[in-house]
């Protein structure tokens, strides 16, 4: 049973989320203000460099982010604020998605919460199995989270989670922020990463958020990686900048994350099919497929010069045109481009396919 209240039901075992027996894996920094943690997916204090325009809040929106503990106890209750975006005058608004936060249980999804937005709230979680057990709270998809509190019974054992998996990083854009899936464990990386025993590092972000910014290349740089992955072209494409560019900035990318990764598999993936976007006459100007053939081509340009660890995944085989309408977020004339919760499960499953089939998986860290 999960339930939610505004003011504290029990006072039991208090836990402070800068605890260090707490883990925020898929967090890159952790900002602790006014008693408030916030895990943030760059160094926070360095936002207005990967964003400086502005909407840096997408770098505090925990896709992929997890609250991690083992513990005994029976029941788990949270303190939390969750911040949901705002909407900016004259801007289309993508449909409204719930709130959500999953419980998994020693890897199996036990509970989905729904969260209240833009206050100080609580949640519960009753009925977790006796005995020692690991116990992740995968955080919201698309809004900022931070914590105030956790606590446990009375007397609950807490003990930090010291498991080791191999490290995943994927840049990528709004599909693999997590926008259409069913709540935060079951995008499709969370889904592919789940089901290959791998630790997720999410750098996907909505909007504009995946234009190659160098920023992102000495992040990936400096962050553990047995395998990194790159969905890139589709928010160059959908902005209409940067083509001429388009080729060298992917060079310069990779390179840059060569400088600490040197033999990490690098999987270059293509923009996925919309029946929208590739569908738009040409009209002059630089299409969908054109940006996928300089993402095969960047590929190979790099093999040629001796990266034999850089692979292409072409999106069209992760998600073509055989996918129906019925598999889409938007409906038919709202431009349809993000897969909804039955579209991310199918999603996960083809790329999971297609990487295997490039020989980068399963990953040995």
């Amino acid at each position: 049973m999960t339930t939610q209240n505004t003011a504290r039901a029990r006072a039991d075992r208090s836990v402070s989320p800068t605890d260090p027996a707490l883990t925020y894996r898929g967090a890159v920094s952790l900002q602790d203000r006014d008693g408030w943690l916030a895990p943030w997916r760059a160094p926070h204090e360095d936002a207005y460099l990967y964003f400086p325009k502005g909407s840096v809040g997408r770098l505090a929106q925990t896709s992929g982010v997890r609250l991690c503990l083992r513990t005994d106890s029976p029941w788990l209750a949270v303190r939390y604020e969750a911040v949901g975006p705002k909407p900016k005058p004259g801007e289309p608004q993508p449909p409204a998605e719930p709130a959500l936060l999953d419980v998994l249980v020693d890897g199996e999804l036990a509970r989905t919460v729904e969260l209240k937005l833009d206050a100080d709230a609580e949640l519960h979680v009753d009925g977790l199995p006796a005995g020692d057990k690991l116990v992740e709270l995968w955080l919201p998809t698309l809004l900022q989270f931070r914590l105030a509190e956790v606590r446990l019974e009375a007397g609950a054992t807490l003990e930090k989670d010291t498991s080791s998996k191999p490290h995943w990083i994927h840049y990528g854009d709004s599909i693999c922020h997590g926008r259409g899936a069913a709540s935060p464990s079951r995008t499709w990386l969370a889904l592919a990463a789940r089901a290959e025993g791998l630790d997720l590092q999410s750098l996907s972000f909505a909007a504009d958020g995946s234009h190659l910014q160098p920023m992102f290349a000495r992040l990936i740089r400096d962050l553990p990686a047995d395998l990194i992955s790159l969905r890139v072209g589709t928010s160059n494409f959908m902005d209409g900048d940067g083509f001429v560019d388009f080729p060298a900035n992917l060079v310069g990318f990779v390179q840059i994350i060569r400088e600490r990764h040197p033999l990490t598999p690098i999987v270059l993936g293509s923009s996925v099919y919309s029946p929208f976007w590739d569908e738009l006459p040409a009209d002059d100007k630089p299409t969908v497929a054109d940006y996928r053939e300089q993402v095969v081509k960047v590929a190979e340009l790099l093999r040629k010069h001796g990266d034999q660890n850089v692979h292409y995944l072409d999106g069209m085989r992760v998600w073509g045109p055989e996918r129906g309408m019925e598999l889409y977020l938007e409906k038919p004339d709202k431009y349809p481009t993000h897969p909804n919760a039955v579209g991310h499960e199918i999603f996960a499953e083809s790329s999971r396919r297609e990487m295997a089939a490039l020989g980068v998986l399963p990953v040995r860290g």
